[in-house]
């Protein structure tokens, strides 16, 4: 038994709406001297967080823990997909089955998401630390 297509469709126009709604700004522009702002964008937008001279490695960290995130919203929804199938299977054991394959491998995703980060993360402050 696989997923309902439904239930897929749903699922990826909601990380399609999460993905639009969240989307972090380009940041493409070079700037040049510092000019006076007459639209007061630079006060509402330090009064938002938003840090203008922020260092590369930090937006990238920021990304990252928000696709981490992401990953664990997906793994929350693939859990919930899962104790519905087993709630709604009745006595039907291939259906049980399948939803404790879906719980089992939504798991094993995220220890292995999870792993891949913290080694990433290990070999980049190795890495950091060696050049400077």
């Amino acid at each position: 038994m696989t997923i309902p297509p439904r239930l897929t469709a749903a699922a990826l126009a909601f990380a399609s709406l999460l993905l639009v709604v969240l989307a972090l700004p380009a940041l493409a522009q070079i700037q040049g001297p510092k000019q006076p702002d007459p639209s007061g964008l630079d006060i509402t937008g330090t009064a938002a967080g938003f840090n203008p001279n922020q260092d590369f490695e930090h937006i990238m960290g920021g990304v990252v823990g928000w696709g981490v995130g992401m990953l664990g919203l997906v793994f929350f929804l693939f859990i919930l997909v899962g104790g519905y199938l087993w709630l709604t299977a009745g006595s039907n054991e291939e259906k049980v089955k399948k939803a404790k394959e879906i719980i089992g491998t939504s798991i094993s995703g995220l220890l292995i998401v999870f792993l891949a980060y913290a080694l990433a993360s290990a070999v980049v402050n190795a890495l950091v630390s060696a050049t400077t």
